[in-house]
């Protein structure tokens, strides 16, 4: 059965089967929410203005975090939040548009991990 907190329902997408096993297992994701796609994949099949957050953890190097952007704008309602954790080691396309001012917030100078929020207005 899938889980809803409130009026939202929580689905999982990862690339990585033991990551969503290991979600299933303690009981974040329902087996069904669970889903073993490509999140690029997945967000591709969202409408637009569809869903309210969206969420990259742990990304990694040569992660296209501009198109996790594009797509993000397109799918998430007025409101809605993109938020992604990173490790910087050395990623100057994160550097640079989380320090941009425009869209992100949250990384400190010579920090080696961060944490940025977009908020679509």
């Amino acid at each position: 059965m899938s889980r809803r907190y409130s009026l939202f329902l929580i689905i999982g997408v990862d690339i990585s089967k033991v990551g969503l096993d290991r979600a299933v297992r303690y009981g974040i994701l329902s087996s069904e929410d669970a889903i073993h796609e490509d999140g690029f994949t997945y967000l591709g099949k969202q409408l637009d203005e569809s869903l309210y957050l969206v969420t990259a953890f742990r990304i990694m190097s040569g992660f296209p975090v501009g198109r996790l952007i594009t797509e993000s704008q397109r799918v998430l309602k007025r409101g809605g939040q993109l938020l992604v954790t990173a490790t910087l080691d050395g990623r100057e396309d994160l550097l640079r548009v989380a320090s941009s001012g425009k869209l992100y917030t949250g990384i400190a100078p010579g920090a080696e991990a961060t944490q940025f929020v977009y908020t679509k207005r």
